[in-house]
């Protein structure tokens, strides 16, 4: 059961993750795709904070959000289960 719920936490969160970096790569962010994944957080960030549209502004924090929260979750199941 657990196990199941860490494996979709992971799916959900390299979804979110790779979402994050192409939208960013399109409004013209440095972005690896392999490495520096840490990096498109606080760039997320800034790009939220500098769009004047608020839906889009709204959409980019639900974004990085849903990604923080999904990687915690998963952080918190993991260390507090006792078998994978």
């Amino acid at each position: 059961m657990r196990s199941g719920i860490i494996i979709s936490l992971v799916v959900i969160g390299n979804i979110l993750w790779y979402w994050i970096k192409f939208t960013l790569k399109e409004n013209g962010y440095s972005v690896n795709w392999f490495w520096g994944h840490f990096n498109d957080i606080p760039n997320m960030f800034r790009l939220a904070k500098k769009t004047e549209d608020k839906k889009t502004r709204l959409r980019y924090y639900i974004m990085v959000w849903a990604l923080l929260l999904s990687f915690l979750s998963f952080v918190g199941i993991f260390t507090l289960s006792d078998s994978y």
